[in-house]
């Protein structure tokens, strides 16, 4: 990412402060060089004025960046916040015999992954092989499949567990560290110092960064809706109810495109874009579907648990969801008369056309055939919601949390 960043010349303080460093770097003193405090400093004293939402102020000035708290957050809060999912299911899932066995017995409930093993499989790269990429004119990259357990404690705090910073294979071929700090009211005057546990975080969040803008952010934000969109401009007429509820949501949907900046060859970036879009189901992935797949409720009556009051996304997206379904049926209620609407749409033409289109053509999951209102108002939420309320959660908070460090 430095290398993408870095201008051709450099004037002013940060040329004052590259020389100091590289001076003791090259004078013999390479434990003088850059440090994470060097790093601290240079995020305090040299950012940019942002334009978005922060204003440019970032994760990196907070005092207590490096911390779990801070860590842990940004599963609930941060720029990923929608693939945090139910231990236990996830352990069973993946073939984790004994922590699917033993982790019920030492505490039941309220256990939480973001769950990475996949990326080997995912990207074809070896169990046993290194994640790294060189690209011409850059530096080396390293990524890893790093997996993070997390206990949602009754007060709400999600406090990280372990992390298994690149699995390969097995838990015993994998490097797993454990937290210090048991519960999220632990001392935390050794965290600054506790460096394993620092790099198994700097681990977790190197895999939750190529997660996030790969696989969910350009795939399931961008490549998932294009695809509905082409569909869309396929097989409904302009005029159409669809096209018309649908189209005000797509004027602004533009794809940017990730190159030399993560550990992953073009070829192996590709099999993973590849691998998420074909693994992404469009039915699962409702709002109220997903909640529960991900082992949270899917009701406003089981969201009032305290547990639940830190994680943002999951207290507003339901809601959203239900505004929007609503919204979409009562456009569709303009064309369709309610009595006969279900018998209406199975038979018109363009509605199953679209269909066919996404799912044969368009290659997404889940897309199935639609029979009734309720079907068809699921399937333009869903579109609008990955348009708008899940880009903007995946989107607007890079700069605050992707552009320090972190």
């Amino acid at each position: 990412m430095i290398a993408q960043v870095t201008p051709d010349t450099i004037n002013g303080r940060t040329t004052d402060w590259l020389l100091r460093n590289i001076d003791d770097v090259i004078g013999g003193k390479p434990e003088c060089g850059p440090t994470i405090a060097d790093c601290e400093t240079y995020n305090k004293f040299h950012r940019k004025s942002g334009t978005d939402i922060e204003r440019g102020f970032n994760i990196g000035l907070l005092p207590d960046w490096y911390g779990d708290r801070r860590f842990a957050e940004q599963s609930f809060t941060g720029t990923n916040p929608t693939m945090i999912e139910k231990f236990i299911e996830a352990a069973k899932r993946a073939g984790y015999g004994y922590w699917a066995k033993t982790l019920p017995e030492v505490n039941p409930a309220y256990l939480f992954v973001q769950d990475c093993r996949y990326f080997r499989k995912a990207t074809g790269v070896e169990p046993d092989e290194i994640f790294h990429h060189k690209e011409p004119m850059s530096d080396d990259h390293w990524a890893c499949a790093a997996v993070t357990l997390y206990q949602l404690h009754p007060d709400g705090k999600l406090h990280p567990i372990a992390i298994v910073c690149d699995y390969k294979k097995t838990m015993k071929d994998s490097v797993t560290i454990f937290n210090r700090r048991h519960r999220p009211f632990d001392p935390s005057t050794f965290e600054r110092e506790d460096w394993p546990w620092r790099y198994a975080k700097t681990c977790a969040q190197v895999t939750d960064w190529i997660r996030h803008e790969v696989g969910v952010h350009l795939t399931r934000a961008h490549f998932i809706e294009e695809a509905i969109i082409v569909a869309t401009h396929r097989t409904i007429p302009m005029d159409h109810i669809v096209y018309r509820i649908l189209q005000l949501h797509w004027e602004t949907l533009v794809p940017q495109v990730i190159k030399d900046i993560i550990g992953l060859s073009m070829d192996q970036t590709f099999k993973y874009m590849a691998y998420e879009f074909e693994n992404f189901d469009y039915t699962e992935n409702y709002v109220p579907n997903d909640l529960l797949r991900r082992g949270f409720p899917n009701t406003k009556e089981g969201l009032t648990d305290s547990r639940y009051k830190n994680y943002a996304y999951v207290k507003n997206i339901l809601s959203i969801w239900d505004v929007i379904r609503r919204y979409v049926k009562s456009m569709l209620l303009t064309y369709y008369d309610e009595d006969r609407a279900d018998g209406l749409i199975k038979k018109d033409i363009h509605i199953q056309d679209w269909c066919r289109e996404a799912q044969n053509n368009g290659r997404i999951k889940g897309f199935s055939k639609i029979k009734c209102l309720d079907e068809l108002c699921d399937a333009i939420t869903m579109s609008i919601h990955i348009a708008a309320p899940f880009h903007t959660t995946v989107n607007y908070l890079q700069n605050f949390y992707q552009i320090g460090v972190h």
